[in-house]
């Protein structure tokens, strides 16, 4: 790499740079602490992904066990005691 970089300006920029930064303590900490910051916040994006998932999920299932029960003849008003859906939500599937 370092005869290559004797040939072109821009590779010789470009290994001194790689040396100084490899070399360098407080850089590498710093991105160590980047890299850990990007760890932190995926794995929080997707926990909060899987969250929001599972409570779509969750209504979607109350949703198709409402119209169930709409369908055997419970009323508006049980159907929505048992699942936690609002009227209105239990009148929408009717």
């Amino acid at each position: 790499m370092s005869k290559i970089a004797e040939e072109d300006k821009n590779i010789e920029q470009v290994v001194k740079f790689m040396r100084d930064f490899v070399n360098n303590e407080e850089i590498l900490d710093i991105y160590d602490k980047i890299n850990d910051v990007k760890y932190y916040a995926k794995e929080e994006g997707r926990a909060e992904g899987f969250a929001k998932g599972y409570a779509e999920s969750l209504v979607e299932s109350k949703k198709k066990i409402a119209k169930k029960m709409l369908e055997k003849g419970l009323s508006i008003k049980d159907i929505s005691e048992f699942t936690g859906l609002s009227l209105s939500e239990i009148q929408a599937l009717n």
